[in-house]
């Protein structure tokens, strides 16, 4: 009785990983169509929303910005937690969560000597 006992425990094992692993592969697969809800914050005090996938670059999304703006890209930096974005960059490099606030500033040309 005690190999049916250590023969069934494996089985049981066995079966439990097989479940487990394809459950985080389907999670990965879904990850990249996952949408987020993000904060502009405008320069003047404004506040705009957007819902973007996961995996999508931030050029999109700042390009949507300035011209619903009406700003030009250049004029523009755009921040989160006081760090410069990377227009090639997602939300998922920057381990962004729902609700999370981008800051755009106006760039500054010149300065004092």
């Amino acid at each position: 009785m005690d190999s049916k006992t250590k023969e069934e425990d494996f089985k049981v094992e066995t079966i439990q990983e097989i479940k487990e692993v394809p459950k985080r592969e389907k999670r990965k697969k879904n990850s990249n169509k996952e949408q987020i809800t993000l904060k502009v914050a405008d320069p003047r005090g404004g506040e705009t929303l957007f819902r973007i996938r996961k995996n999508t670059k931030f050029s999109k999304l700042f390009s949507v910005y300035c011209k619903r703006k009406g700003y030009r890209m250049e004029s523009i930096k755009f921040t989160f937690d006081g760090v410069l974005i990377d227009q090639e960059q997602t939300p998922v490099e920057l381990d962004m969560e729902n609700g999370d606030i981008i800051e755009a500033h106006l760039r500054q040309i010149g300065g004092l000597l």
